[in-house]
Order: structure tokens, then C-alpha cells, then sequence
């Protein structure tokens, strides 16, 4: 058994214990409950003091795994079942090295099939009880409560009125006196489901398919409708017609422009998420095109749902703008009134799920013109950005590119006067003793190559290697110059073996 840096074996004679070994190390990393190994194998492997040790404490445990199976060969190979726990990741641990002695193609390799906790030899002790264990079961028990696993079911909950009538006609019933003890149980039950109908406030709470809720939100929606049209007559609402679950406001005035208005508010969305300006202006009544919005929506205008939320995630108008990175629409709704403070369910204003800096500039810049219009503090915009902040970042910008060009141009002449450098050491270096002799006493071999390509321009080199040597103590020996004992001591022998 291995994982989260431990690893516990033992080898088993019946209920003799022959072996056992257990080993620790720590190799999850704090707060985040994986291995060192798991987080190296996506990608950016961490440099920290604490990364290295756990990255060396998983190697010097698969170092140790691998040593005591090779010394349990003999009791692996004569094994009749190896019952094996590890995660994924650390299964290689017992099949990658080459003198293994578990292979993955061993059939007597299994699983262990229920959950096991931490390997510890107390551990590997009660998961071999529960392995070399029966349990016997009589002949009524019933073995699918055994094997299967439990499942939720959905139970529908009867009304209020007929539920009480029932339980009403259950205990009013005549019970003959043969069958107390029975009416006695019956009753218990009956006080039993009398509680759970008595919670009727908690349904708000209640759980359900996802399958119901869009037959719930009809159902809801005609409710509604059947209400308000009673309430209009003058007949009173009953009780029995209200919605069940309370929403909070945001959701009341979700499911209301959703439901008057839904062509309008896809048409704001899709504009919006587009970038299509023209169109949004035209829905805006912008352009004046568009007299009366509010006739064709039952009396919401396109205004009214520039604050509203669009779903249940929270986002308005501004967050899709924002988020699809529009900034000439998001200028259009902030000068229309779409308030940037209004956040989401995740309690994110527009600006913080600004898709780029050009977007997020934008807000910056509608501050800056019109500080009073909203409560940029409370929707997490930065500092005002004008004209002149903008102009000085340029500036800025530009000196800064001026000065990295000239920092390159200059990296690129010191780089060729290396080069030329090299160029004339090799060439002095591969002229014959007679030419660089004669260059030393005459200094006319620069008159004699200005024709050439490979000019010379320093003649007070290294007689050997061509090194040059201004601004250096030469060691002379005859009528020679050496940059280095080394040299002298070679170009000494050279001549004394030609001789």
C-alpha cells in the first residue's frame, strides 16, 4: 500500500507475519494535498527550498520501495496472490524499475475492493483480516442491500389539505382490541409523518430534479398570471396560489424581463457580446430612431434593462461587454446609465472580468471624465486616465524604445570590434616567422595588405598565438614577444627541435 508519501508492505503465511516495512516521506506539498510528482508533471516544475526537498524525498522513496521488493523476490515469486493499493501516479513505483519482480502483466496482482486509509502496518493488518475473512449471512437477509450501493429517490410530497385528511380518516378509524399493539405502531408512524408535513416553511430548502424546474417555472409563471388576473376581478388571492419559494430580488426581476421581454434582452445580449454599435444604439433609442420602446415590451424600456441581471449568474448588460472585450459598448452603456458597481454572484464588478487592457482603460477614461456619475470605488475602477496621463505614457514609451535601440546598436559594435579582433589575432598568428619579423622591425606590412581584406591595424602581438599585447608586460626571449610563458616556453621548443 502506498500514497501521500507513505508505503506500508507485508508478506503473509496464513495469519503469520514473515515481513514488514514501512517507510515516510513527505512529499505533498502544504495546503494542496497532491504529490511534489503531480504538480512537476504539469508543466512548471517549482524552484523553492521546499519543492526541492519534496521532489528529493519522492525519489528517495521510490529508491527505498525498489530495494525491498528486490530483497522480497523470493517470497513475491512464491506468492499466491500480491494484493496491491496505489494511486495512478504511483503504480510505476513497483513496476518501473528493470530488475522488478512484479510485472504488470502478473496475474496474481489484484486489488484490494473497499477503501483503505492511510498505509501503516496496523493498516496492511486489518485489510488482510477483511481479505482472508467470510461473512455468513442467514438465508432472509437480503443480499441486494448488501452489494448494491444506496440511491436517493424522489418521493413526491402530498398537499397540505390531503395529507391531513388522510391522517385525519387513519387514526379516526375503529381499531378492534385484538389489533392495540398494531394501532399503537400505526399510530408512532402516523405522528411520524404528521412532523415531517408540520416543516412545510422549509420547502424553500427543498431539493428537486433538474428535469422539473422548467415545468416548475411555468407552472410558477401561470400561477402568476392567474393571480393577478383574480386580484384584478376583485375576488382575493388564496394562499394555495403563491409561489412556493421565495426569490431574492434579483431573481423576481430575472424571471419578469424574462418573461415580458425576452426577444429584447437576447437582441441587447447578442449586440453586447458582437461589438455590433449600430445595432445597440438602435435598440437604445440612441439614434432617435425609436420612439416608443415601451409599447412593444408591455412597458419596459431598453433603459430599464441595462441594471437588470440577464441570468442567474448575475451578469448585466456591462459584465458581457466588458467580458467580450467591447470597449467602444462598454463607452456606450456607461453614457446610457449602465451602473459599473453592480457585481455578479461571484461579487465581480464589469471591470474585474474586463477581457483586455483596452477595455479596462476605458472604464478608467469615463471616470476621468465624469468622476461624479457612479460609485467607482465600490466597482473597483483605478485612478482616473486622461488625455495627458496617456500622452506621458507615450513619451515615456518612446524613450524607452530609443534607449533599447541604442543599447542594441552599441551591444552590436562591441560585438564587431571583437570580431575584427579575432579576425586580425588569426591572421597574425598564421603568418611565418620571417613575415612577423619583418613586420616587427619595418611596421611596412600594413602599406604591403591595404589591398587585402584582412588588414592589419596592431602589429604588437603574441609571436606564437597573434594575442595582443597593449596594455601588457610581454616576455621577451631574443628578439620575440610572448603574451605568456606558456607561449615562450612552446615556441623555445619548436625552435630547438627544427634545430
Amino acid at each position: 500500500m502506498a500514497g501521500g508519501g507513505h508505503f506500508a508492505g507485508a508478506v503473509f503465511k496464513g495469519n503469520e507475519v514473515l515481513e514488514h516495512k514501512t517507510f515516510h516521506r513527505y512529499t505533498v506539498r502544504a495546503r494542496r494535498g497532491t504529490a511534489q510528482g503531480v504538480r512537476d508533471a504539469q508543466g512548471s516544475m517549482p524552484k523553492s527550498a521546499g519543492a526541492t526537498l519534496r521532489r528529493y524525498n519522492e525519489a528517495a522513496l521510490l529508491k527505498d520501495i525498489q530495494e525491498l521488493l528486490a530483497s522480497w523476490t523470493g517470497h513475491l515469486q512464491g506468492a499466491e496472490c500480491i494484493f496491491l493499493r496505489a494511486p495512478r501516479t504511483n503504480r510505476a513505483r513497483f513496476f518501473g524499475s528493470k530488475n522488478s519482480p512484479l510485472q504488470r502483466d502478473d496475474p496474481r496482482i489484484r486489488g484490494i475492493p473497499f477503501s483503505t486509509r492511510r498505509a501503516t502496518f496496523h493498516e496492511v493488518q486489518r485489510v488482510h483480516g477483511v481479505l482472508s475473512s467470510l461473512q455468513v449471512y442467514g438465508k432472509d437477509t437480503a443480499v441486494a442491500d448488501l452489494i448494491s450501493s444506496p440511491r436517493k429517490s424522489w418521493k413526491k410530497v402530498l398537499p397540505l389539505d390531503e395529507a391531513s385528511s388522510q391522517s385525519q380518516d387513519t387514526i379516526s378509524a375503529a381499531k378492534p382490541e385484538e389489533e392495540k399493539e398494531e394501532e399503537e405502531k400505526s399510530l408512532q408512524q402516523l405522528e411520524l409523518v404528521e412532523q415531517t408535513l408540520s416543516t412545510l416553511e422549509l420547502r424553500e430548502f427543498e431539493v428537486e430534479p433538474k428535469l422539473n424546474r422548467k415545468k416548475r417555472r411555468k407552472k410558477q409563471k401561470t400561477l402568476m398570471a392567474e393571480s393577478s388576473t383574480e386580484t384584478s376581478g376583485g375576488v382575493k388571492e388564496p394562499k394555495a396560489l403563491l409561489p412556493r419559494t421565495e426569490e431574492s430580488p434579483k431573481t423576481q426581476n430575472c424571471l419578469k424581463y424574462d418573461g415580458l421581454s425576452t426577444s429584447l434582452q437576447d437582441a441587447l445580449f447578442t449586440a453586447c457580446k458582437m461589438g455590433d454599435l449600430k445595432a445597440l444604439q438602435h435598440l437604445l433609442g440612441r439614434d432617435n430612431s425609436t420612439a416608443d420602446k415601451a409599447d412593444d415590451c408591455n412597458g419596459i424600456t431598453p433603459q430599464q434593462l441595462l441594471n437588470s441581471p440577464l441570468d442567474e449568474s448575475g451578469w448585466t448588460l456591462l459584465h458581457v461587454a466588458a467580458a467580450a472585450g467591447r470597449s467602444t459598448v462598454v463607452r456606450l452603456l456607461l453614457e446610457m446609465g449602465a451602473d459599473p458597481s453592480l457585481r455578479d454572484r461571484q461579487e465581480q464588478p464589469p471591470y474585474c472580468v474586463s477581457a483586455n487592457k483596452q477595455t479596462r482603460n476605458e472604464f478608467r477614461r469615463f471616470r476621468g471624465e465624469q468622476p461624479e456619475k457612479y460609485d467607482y470605488d465600490r466597482a473597483q475602477v483605478p485612478g482616473p486616465l486622461t488625455a495627458e496621463m496617456e500622452a506621458r505614457q507615450a513619451e515615456r514609451r518612446q524613450a524607452q524604445k530609443a534607449q533599447r535601440k541604442q543599447r542594441e546598436k552599441e551591444k552590436r559594435e562591441a560585438q564587431q570590434l571583437l570580431e575584427q579582433e579575432e579576425d586580425e589575432k588569426r591572421c597574425f598568428a598564421l603568418l611565418s616567422d620571417r613575415e612577423k619579423r619583418a613586420l616587427a622591425a619595418e611596421r611596412r606590412l600594413a602599406s604591403q595588405l591595404k589591398d587585402s581584406s584582412a588588414t592589419i591595424t596592431n602589429t604588437r602581438r603574441c609571436w606564437l598565438c597573434g594575442e595582443s599585447l597593449l596594455g601588457r608586460i610581454p616576455f621577451h626571449y631574443l628578439d620575440f614577444s610572448f603574451c605568456s610563458t606558456n607561449c615562450l616556453r612552446t615556441h623555445r621548443q619548436s625552435n630547438a627541435a627544427l634545430s
